[in-house]
């Protein structure tokens, strides 16, 4: 269940608050296949993991190959080979995105201690995880009644996620990465379709201080004394408040 906004729920201060959530859509392309040709064996082979109600429909158990996610891409079962998802052609007037690129970030400064706590960034990534089945909530499909398309939830996502590390600015940055196909499956139905992310991007503020109140949560039970308004200011402060985290 979503929680309720940290604080002033001003939409004014909700556009200045930091966002660690961040949603991007990957079109088909020459440039985006050469991206995820040399971006999926890393993603495989850096502790991966299915995530998402769907996975279960496609009996997705074993670890993550780099074989399994290119299937995947190509909108094929990867055990099976067979086509998953089918749309009237007619009816589409722009191109579908071929996955959406989900980004959780933990806040720079906290990320500092994780040197000295490890425990921080295993707070951080079940944390994540708790807000993106929040996301999943909201995940839905375009269903069509003649020439207009309705949005219906469908509650399911098939993502492939990992956790990794990189450097910016001096600082490295810990962050969960979830790989959204562009697939998700209609029970009523009984059949896969196209994923809608149009209510999971307008939700996504939420989300995003779903994920903070998570990680306070997540903290507070490691002994650190923090609130979510002191994991805001990590990012929207100039001075450090790290020693807040002692």
């Amino acid at each position: 269940m979503l929680l309720h906004p940290i604080g002033n729920s001003d939409e004014t201060e909700r556009c200045h608050a930091p966002r660690m959530l961040t949603l991007k859509h990957h079109f088909p392309s020459a440039a985006t296949s050469t991206l995820f040709e040399n971006h999926l064996p890393t993603a495989a082979s850096d502790g991966c993991r299915w995530f998402g109600i769907g996975i279960k429909t496609l009996s997705l158990k074993n670890r993550v190959t780099v074989e399994a996610l290119r299937t995947l891409l190509a909108n094929r079962h990867p055990i099976g080979n067979e086509l998953l998802a089918t749309y009237p052609e007619a009816a589409i007037e722009k191109p579908l995105p071929l996955l959406t690129e989900v980004m959780m970030t933990m806040p720079r400064k906290l990320s500092k201690l994780v040197a000295t706590d490890e425990r921080i960034f295993a707070a951080h990534c079940r944390a994540s995880s708790a807000a993106m089945r929040d996301l999943e909530l909201f995940a839905a499909t375009p269903v069509w009644d003649g020439r207009f398309p309705l949005c219906e939830v469908t509650f399911n996502v098939v993502a492939a996620a990992f956790d990794y590390s990189f450097i910016h600015l001096g600082t490295e940055i810990l962050q969960s990465r979830y790989l959204l196909f562009n697939l998700t499956f209609h029970e009523n139905e009984e059949e896969w379709r196209f994923l809608d992310t149009a209510e999971m991007v307008d939700v996504s503020w939420r989300v995003n201080e779903n994920y903070l109140s998570y990680l306070a949560a997540e903290l507070r039970g490691l002994g650190h004394e923090v609130t979510e308004k002191i994991l805001y200011a990590f990012e929207s402060s100039d001075r450090s408040l790290i020693k807040r985290l002692s």
